[in-house]
């Protein structure tokens, strides 16, 4: 998997998975222009942090406003993988956001800050169905970082796995409401 690829070791980790009634290549269309402004815990957040104010719409959140908070699509694997990436210091107000390129991610190595990797996965299951996996890795440059960034995932980590099982759930109601649509016409 690209997230293997990209960030191997890790501090920390966490995953999440929803099974969705359609096969992936159907499924992942719906990864990659994912609204998850629907996603009403996951908004109220990212509304705290100051993000969504910070990249446009107030209507539609999707891959592209994550792109303008300072994701970075690390690699894609059509119908099988999207991962996504971020560098800064997530303890600050402001999150301290490094620019880099998905070429730069894996050889920053500089002192006080976090790597964060996070992918969406689609696997099929055989049954006409498909899981759809997420996975976020965050490794830290030093040990200063990695205590700031402990003090930090101990008062949101629950918040964020709630925020990521959100965002699956939004993206398999909508793939599968596409196909409830087409098989009732």
């Amino acid at each position: 998997m690209l997230i293997d690829e990209f960030l191997p070791t890790y501090d920390v980790s966490n995953k999440y998975a929803v099974t969705i009634n359609d096969v992936r290549s159907k499924v992942y269309p719906f990864v990659r222009k994912m609204d998850i402004s629907a996603a009403s815990v996951s908004m109220f957040l990212f509304q705290l942090r100051g993000i969504k104010s910070a990249c446009g719409s107030e209507d539609h959140f999707d891959l592209d406003a994550l792109l303008k908070m300072g994701f970075v699509i690390l690699g894609e694997k059509k119908n099988k993988e999207l991962l996504l990436g971020l560098i800064g210091k997530p303890w600050t107000p402001d999150g301290c956001l490094v620019d880099f390129s998905a070429d730069e991610f894996k050889d920053f190595d500089k002192p006080g800050f976090a790597k964060i990797a996070w992918n969406f996965a689609l696997k099929s299951t055989g049954t006409g169905e498909c899981q759809l996996a997420t996975e976020t890795r965050v490794a830290c440059t030093d040990e200063e970082s990695s205590r700031n960034f402990g003090i930090y995932w101990f008062f949101v980590s629950s918040l964020s796995g709630l925020t990521r099982k959100e965002i699956l759930h939004v993206i398999k109601s909508q793939a599968e409401k596409v196909v409830i649509e087409v098989e009732e016409s």
